[in-house]
């Protein structure tokens, strides 16, 4: 029987995070480990708040290049 494992925001911008490598690898090793036996599962604000701070990141990188 799977389990469901709920993932909160900060797992999932650790994984898209440029700066935060050894986090990044630790939630790839985590979700690697547990595809098989678990079911991911998040809700819509963590959604919301994921797309939020990605969209902020995105706007310094090009605000910073700009300059």
């Amino acid at each position: 029987m799977t389990e469901k494992v709920f993932i909160d925001s900060n797992v999932w911008v650790y994984l898209f995070s440029d700066n935060e490598h050894h986090k990044a690898k630790v939630v790839e090793q985590f979700l690697d480990d547990n595809t098989v036996k678990s079911v991911f599962v998040t809700s819509c604000q963590v959604v919301n708040e994921v797309c939020h701070v990605l969209k902020l990141r995105i706007r310094n990188i090009f605000s910073s290049g700009s300059t």
